[in-house]
């Protein structure tokens, strides 16, 4: 009696874009119906063409039989439709509710004394929540924000607005179950870690072992914490659609933002406990913001749109083939920040008043007004010699009309009246040293004018031409019996004008 063999047997997991295929061996267990599978089933099948692959690939799907099919929602909603109360009762959440969340979301961008790390994190969750058509709008955009940090604070931060923008681990009556922390990290002896011991879609077959395969993270937030490379590779096509957070994890490719650990030096504990305590109305609030847009794909087109505008028109000779991706992404990020925002004071929940601080840090942050450029500054300029002599009048101490100036004092100089005018009278020597201190000292001068040989001397001529010190008849070099030695003609001083001193 000839032997007859059984049909292989598949399962048929549907997602909104496709089938997904198993087939299930005795001896190997469930195997996924991919190119090395069919290459087994089929002799000469990596030598086919697309078409051909198919038509062999569904020719052997013709020849098995289907144990299962299940099908997987293309989005889990990250919060269920009702609060949790102190009670136990449930209830629909509410203005109040959405308004909570709104409150305790965006101090986040306060969260750091450097306002861009707060902002930055916001901005990441929130176009997370849409990453999907985001993406779609623009493929090379990635919700993705990258930390390193052993501080323990930090990781408390991170799992506390995770699990605030996801309130939900189970869907389908717990066939699906999706964290929204991936900790990758193991003890010493332990089995490193697979995506689908964070997500995962229990099938049940009779007769069989339990099918278990990973569901991706769409328009949701997820924390990976101790991801190596590998761990990562293997998990990017399950989490590209998303937010995520990478905390401590091993080099990837993924195009994120960096935050430094400089950036992350202060924070503001009360912001996370806020966060902590508000959870599900920042779920709430999220899932709201999440379903609000009728035409997803739009908006997110109008945010691309709008952030590629942001960076100006080019040359009229030419049309930008791509942007730099990192400031791109940034602008992305901007442009969903405001769109929140915009959203918030539309439905209500905050009044433009409120929201005025947070628009005025998100532009401080993404749009900063541009710095006026100052010209340069020059120790031997007259007005920079005036500048830097009124703050040393203002600082140092200075003899009075009356009092005597001798050696050794530790004065600037003295107050003079020389032929009916006041002056501002100083030894040449200790002018020399005060203005060369104070000049170096403002960052706003250039002073390698000081470099030069008997700068002093040079200087006094530019100040003599501009009228800015008082000069003899002939000559730069003023001479005056500072010391009240009757020695005049031995004494050369610097005498400045009070009126000059004086002015703003």
């Amino acid at each position: 009696m000839k032997h007859q063999h059984t049909p292989p047997e598949v399962v048929h997991i549907r997602h909104a874009d496709g089938v997904e295929y198993w087939g299930y061996e005795p001896k190997t267990g469930y195997v996924p119906l991919d190119e090395t599978y069919l290459a087994r089933a089929s002799p000469g099948f990596r030598n086919l063409n697309e078409r051909a692959r198919e038509k062999a690939r569904d020719a052997h799907l013709d020849k098995c039989t289907t144990i299962k099919k299940v099908s997987v929602p293309r989005y889990l909603v990250n919060t269920r439709r009702s609060l949790p109360g102190k009670d136990g009762h449930r209830w629909t959440a509410a203005f109040e509710d959405f308004r909570a969340g709104a409150l305790a979301l965006l101090p986040v961008c306060e969260l750091f004394s450097n306002a861009e790390a707060g902002c930055d994190l916001l901005a990441t969750v929130l176009a997370g929540m849409r990453c999907e058509s985001l993406r779609e709008a623009e493929s090379g955009f990635r919700a993705v924000v990258e930390i390193r940090s052993t501080a323990p604070e930090i990781e408390e931060t991170l799992t506390t607005l995770a699990g605030a923008a996801v309130t939900r681990k189970k869907w389908k009556n717990g066939r699906i179950k999706r964290l929204a922390v991936l900790d990758w990290r193991t003890k010493p002896g332990g089995l490193p870690h697979r995506i689908q011991d964070f997500s995962r879609l229990k099938i049940k077959v009779k007769k069989h072992p339990t099918l278990r395969v990973p569901v991706p993270y769409i328009d949701t937030v997820a924390l990976v914490m101790g991801a190596d490379s590998a761990q990562l590779r293997e998990a990017a096509p399950y989490l590209e659609n998303a937010a995520v957070l990478l905390l401590n994890c091993g080099s990837n490719d993924w195009g994120g933002r960096r935050l430094r650990t400089s950036e992350l030096a202060e924070y503001d504990p009360e912001v996370v406990k806020g966060l902590d305590e508000e959870r599900y109305s920042v779920a709430a609030l999220l899932c709201a913001w999440w379903a609000a847009e009728e035409d997803e794909v739009t908006w997110a087109r109008q945010i691309v749109v709008e952030a590629k505008a942001s960076f100006g028109k080019p040359d009229s000779r030419y049309i930008s083939i791509q942007l730099d991706p990192k400031l791109l992404n940034k602008a992305i990020r901007h442009r969903v920040l405001c769109s929140f925002l915009d959203w918030l004071e539309a439905e209500g929940l905050l009044a433009g008043e409120e929201l005025e601080c947070y628009r005025a840090t998100v532009k401080g942050v993404y749009d900063p007004e541009p710095v006026e450029e100052i010209p340069p500054q020059y120790a031997e300029d007259p007005p920079v010699f005036l500048r830097v002599m009124r703050n040393l009048v203002a600082s140092k101490k200075i003899a009075g009309l009356e009092e005597p100036f001798r050696k050794g004092d530790k004065l600037l100089g003295a107050w003079r009246t020389i032929s009916g005018e006041c002056f501002l009278v100083m030894p040449e020597d200790g002018w020399k040293k005060a203005y060369s201190k104070a000049a170096r000292a403002d960052k706003d001068v250039d002073t390698t004018f000081f470099q030069r040989d008997h700068w002093e001397s040079e200087l006094q001529k530019i100040l003599a031409e501009a009228e800015a010190i008082k000069v003899p008849s002939s000559g730069y070099r003023y001479r005056y019996d500072l010391y009240g030695t009757g020695k005049r003609d031995s004494t050369y001083v610097v005498a400045i004008p009070a009126g000059l001193l004086t002015e703003p």
